[in-house]
């Protein structure tokens, strides 16, 4: 299951990825890995990131600045100083587990212009208990994967495949429908 919860946050992730690309936002990578134990043992959830370029980077405090999402809390924008190695900001949306993409792009866009105004810097949201709840997380994903004949394909590979498109719109054949507003 594990593996399964990697590849749909990742293509979650990727979803997120192309409609940041197709707002002239610079996106350079996506990664996601399913529930683990690092290395001292500590359980780690689910989880989604997505990079951009060291130019937006550096216009945003000059150390790593991307967008992370966390199965328990949603997405959040985290930014660090070139002399911090800690995260010295980071931003939630708090738009809930699983915002449409172009909410996620929203949120990127109004940091860009106010990075101190775009969502919250408080505490992050709990929207999913650690470790649990897994089958219903698959299940939240779904609308994510990609249409016939790319069910299989990995997220990463969908990602440079809309990188390397011509036009942005090209790695809408990609896209996922949008899932249902409730």
């Amino acid at each position: 299951m594990s593996a399964e919860l990697s590849r749909r946050a990742g293509h979650y992730a990727a979803a997120v990825a192309e409609r940041l690309l197709e707002a002239d936002l610079p996106v350079t990578g996506i990664q996601s890995c399913g529930p683990w134990r690092d290395t001292d043992g500590e359980y780690l959830d689910v989880e989604a990131a997505i990079s951009f370029t060291q130019a937006f980077q550096d216009q945003h405090g000059g150390g790593d600045c991307g967008l992370h999402w966390a199965a328990t809390s949603g997405w959040c924008l985290y930014t660090a100083d070139k002399e911090d190695r800690y995260l010295s900001g980071v931003r939630w949306p708090g738009a809930g587990l699983l915002p449409e993409p172009r909410i996620v792009t929203a949120f990127v866009d109004a940091f860009r212009l106010d990075p101190a105004g775009a969502g919250t810097s408080e505490q992050p949201p709990s929207y999913r208990q650690e470790g649990h709840d897994f089958p219903t997380l698959l299940e939240s994903l779904a609308p994510y994967l990609p249409a016939q004949p790319y069910l299989f394909e990995e997220p990463q590979i969908r990602f440079a495949d809309c990188t390397d498109a011509p036009t942005k719109t090209a790695c809408t054949g990609h896209s996922s429908p949008a899932p249902p507003t409730p």
